[in-house]
């Protein structure tokens, strides 16, 4: 898939997910990168191999944790779509 249709395929499930509180509505302090471990990414549910950065986000709700992983596109295209602050 090429960027540009994964990106106009994503970005409104970006705005969905962001929506529905599926998805951070701010930007993060802090972005984790690492190799992936097989999880699925939190805007196209596709696996992220070993082999492609993950990149991991944490955030507190309430009175829990919540991480959130993407690949690197789908972590960029999720910001795009992100409130203006």
């Amino acid at each position: 898939m090429s960027t540009s249709s994964m990106e106009c395929e994503l970005r409104p499930v970006a705005r969905a997910r962001i929506a529905t509180q599926l998805l951070p509505r701010e930007r993060p302090r802090q972005i984790l990168a690492g190799w992936g471990c097989g999880k699925p990414c939190d805007l196209c549910d596709r696996s992220i191999t070993s082999a492609e950065v993950e990149y991991e986000i944490h955030e507190t709700r309430a009175d829990h944790a919540v991480s959130y992983r993407f690949h690197i596109a789908c972590q960029a295209i999720w910001q795009l779509e992100l409130p203006a602050a």
